[in-house]
């Protein structure tokens, strides 16, 4: 085992609530590094991605996205929703760790069962649009309504579905397209 994994919970909490930002940003960084994460360490990085320091919050976005479970995903929407305008790095690094997340099939499986509101759907359905491989198609097809996705985000997903979809992904676009 890596050192970082062997640290206890304990310690993980008391570097988590370190008043120096420095401090808290090693650990979201050591955390991505870990092997794997269990539900303490989980709530851990949760935690960082509401931090006071963008630093930190930036950093537990990155350790999310080497990390993907469908529990994260609404999180890290909600990160992007609250994300200051000038912020445009945690935007990207939430952007980064989504499409990590839309890359693995469980992930996608989950998420397909889940609802979300019209701006979380238009992130999801804009970082699903450009995620390479075929496990965000599905997303696409499932949570896109008509009137509600920009015709460059229906592009994008067409070609990725073109790509990198299945013939049956492929044919309910087609048949969806003119709803759009």
């Amino acid at each position: 085992k890596k050192n970082h994994d062997r640290l206890e919970q304990p310690v993980l909490e008391e570097f988590a609530r370190d008043p120096i930002a420095l401090v808290r940003v090693h650990l979201m960084r050591m955390l991505a590094e870990r092997s794997s994460w269990d539900r303490e360490v989980s709530m851990v990085a949760e935690r960082g991605l509401a931090d006071e320091d963008a630093f930190v919050r930036r950093a537990a976005a990155d350790a999310m996205g080497r990390h993907p479970n469908v529990r994260f995903v609404p999180a890290l929407l909600d990160t992007w929703q609250g994300a200051a305008k000038r912020d445009t790095h945690l935007v990207h690094t939430v952007r980064l760790a989504l499409s990590a997340h839309l890359r693995d099939r469980v992930v996608v499986a989950g998420l397909l069962i889940r609802r979300f509101d019209d701006d979380a759907s238009k992130k999801l359905l804009t970082v699903a649009s450009v995620t390479d491989g075929d496990a965000a198609a599905p997303l696409v097809l499932y949570h896109a309504k008509p009137g509600t996705v920009s015709p460059q985000v229906i592009q994008q997903a067409g070609r990725q579905i073109a790509r990198f979809g299945t013939v049956e992904q492929l044919t309910r676009l087609i048949e969806q397209v003119p709803s759009w």
